[in-house]
């Protein structure tokens, strides 16, 4: 069967390490595709085609593009029945799920440290600000970008106390790590699995953040990183640049730097002075340096070991068996279906699991807001589903578990790759939320970022994406509705509480798209199947 992967990668991305680790664990040859994040290559409008995230993984198997790390571990995973890397139960499978979530929330807090202790001061001793900025505009005309890039070089990420903050949080979520391995050699079922593939790669980088990872301090890390280190696949994915970041940490050469540079320029002492202009020459030769090396390999063979020979036709939605989701059909009240939904009611991501749930007529009780042990470290965002025992954050593995065995509404597929785009579709509406969130009226995060207008050039950019596919198609994935258009049009719908409504009106796919979602939800209240409904109706 023909198989040509191509890995849009960076070497120092924890996110693409994770898989090129289940690349390998899986036994598939693939070509790097280098994306250069040190020339903001991942917001050039070619890449951002690829990745409307403007993030980095990325990967094309046989033409077919997807993106968001998670996502593609879950596509091989549903393409390769060799070495597994779900265990078998519901509930493990549910656990292993909660790993990638809690990963995806940390690693918020971890990237806006990354930029202001690392990344921040590094390129503000090596480059003036007119060269920093330059190399960004080569990249992208999106002032939203530019100006991030600005706030990066002259250190306005994060002050020295929030960065204290940040890593108390990050410390939390090492705890966390910590307390879940004891006693235990993986995360979930004592077996590997893309628990142990989501939370090391990044984890590995905590000390070029000052959070050390001592074996005195976590043994049971420390226990489990050497346990993972002695497979190939962990032991061959780490770049020299990782390698090399880890060390000037270690030796105290980082926290050298990021006292220098935050400290104002007339509280310096002449020794510290000094220092910044013996160390500019060093780091704008090895910062050019590790560019070039990043440039001179924009494409590199990565052959595995084995290539598969048996690929499966089914995708492995994680969902509850067909007898409970009749127990919970047959229910006649919450207490007799034993849901819990905690979210918030003016929240895209509550709002389209209440049109679920209303359609197939499934009593549950409702919670405005989250209880209150909902609020440890790293915590995805609500909401959060109680059923029985289990709790499932994320609206999409929620959905996933109440209406992936579902053939009345039809919201998911048993083709890998079908399934994996509407995964792909759920983790773009999820940087949407994010874009979005600044620009909320008396958001506390107003301007952090960059100004109202400068938000408003990233909503533009990421609505031109979204038209732009549906151009090819009635809905998302293919002809026929699914959860990615669940949860795109709730986020929509979110634009007129916002006062972003007009924004819409330039695209005719989004609006023709828009109507169509609005007829099959109509529908779903009156009662009419899934397969009568949406996709026959003719576009604007």
């Amino acid at each position: 069967m023909r198989n040509d992967i191509v890995l849009y990668d960076f070497a120092n991305s924890p996110c693409a390490r994770r898989v090129k680790i289940s690349l390998i664990e899986k036994g598939m040859s693939f070509d790097r595709e280098v994306v250069n994040l040190s020339l903001m290559e991942q917001k050039t409008p070619e890449y951002l085609r690829i990745n409307p995230n403007g993030l980095v993984p990325a990967m094309s198997h046989n033409g077919h593009t997807l993106f968001e790390s998670s996502v593609i571990c879950d596509y091989l995973e549903d393409l390769v029945d060799a070495a597994p890397l779900y265990p078998r139960s519901l509930d493990d499978r549910l656990a292993v799920r909660a790993w990638q979530d809690l990963e995806l929330a940390m690693a918020k807090d971890y990237r806006t440290l990354m930029y202001a202790m690392v990344m921040g001061p590094l390129h503000h001793i090596a480059y003036s600000r007119q060269e920093f900025l330059d190399k960004a505009a080569r990249a992208s005309d999106n002032p939203a970008h530019i100006a991030w890039e600005d706030k990066i070089w002259r250190l306005q990420v994060l002050s020295p106390e929030e960065q204290a903050q940040y890593r108390k949080g990050l410390y939390q979520y090492v705890q966390t790590v910590e307390a879940a391995l004891a006693g235990r050699n993986y995360l979930v079922a004592e077996q590997f699995s893309l628990a142990d593939v989501a939370t090391y790669p990044r984890l590995k980088m905590f000390p070029i953040v000052g959070i050390p990872l001592s074996a005195v301090h976590f043994p049971n890390i420390a226990r489990w990183m050497a346990r993972m280190e002695q497979r190939s696949s962990f032991a061959s994915t780490q770049a020299d640049e990782e390698k090399a970041l880890l060390k000037i940490s270690g030796n105290g050469m980082l926290a050298l730097i990021g006292k220098l540079v935050y400290t104002p320029e007339r509280q310096r002492s002449w020794f510290q002075r000094l220092l910044l202009r013996v160390i500019k020459p060093v780091l704008r030769r090895k910062l050019a340096s590790d560019t070039a090396e990043q440039t001179s390999h924009k494409r590199s063979l990565k052959k595995s070991q084995a290539q598969p020979t048996q690929y499966a036709s089914k995708a492995k939605i994680i969902c509850l068996s067909e007898a409970e989701r009749e127990r919970l059909l047959s229910a006649k009240s919450a207490e007799e279906s034993g849901l819990v939904l905690y979210g918030n009611a003016d929240c895209p991501e509550s709002e389209r699991l209440q049109w679920l749930l209303a359609a197939q007529s499934i009593p549950y009780r409702w919670v405005e807001g989250a209880p209150a042990e909902h609020d440890g470290p790293g915590q995805p965002a609500l909401p959060l589903l109680i059923h029985g025992e289990r709790r499932i954050a994320n609206s999409l593995t929620i959905a996933e578990y109440l209406f992936g065995a579902d053939s009345a509404l039809s919201l998911f597929r048993e083709q890998p790759l079908e399934q994996a785009k509407i995964r792909m579709w759920h983790a773009f509406d999820t940087g949407m939320h994010k874009e979005l969130q600044p620009l909320k009226e008396g958001s506390a995060a107003d301007s952090a970022l960059y100004s109202r207008e400068q938000g408003l050039a990233i909503i533009r950019e990421k609505l031109l994406l979204l038209d732009e596919a549906l151009s090819a198609g009635a809905c998302l994935v293919g002809e026929a509705f699914s959860y990615a258009d669940v949860a795109l049009y709730s986020r929509m719908l979110s634009f007129e509480r916002l006062g972003l409504a007009t924004l819409i009106d330039d695209y005719r796919h989004i609006r023709s798209w828009m109507a169509l979602c609005s007829t099959q939800l109509a529908l779903w209240q009156r009662g009419v199947p899934k397969q009568k409904a949406a996709g026959s109706k003719n576009r604007g």
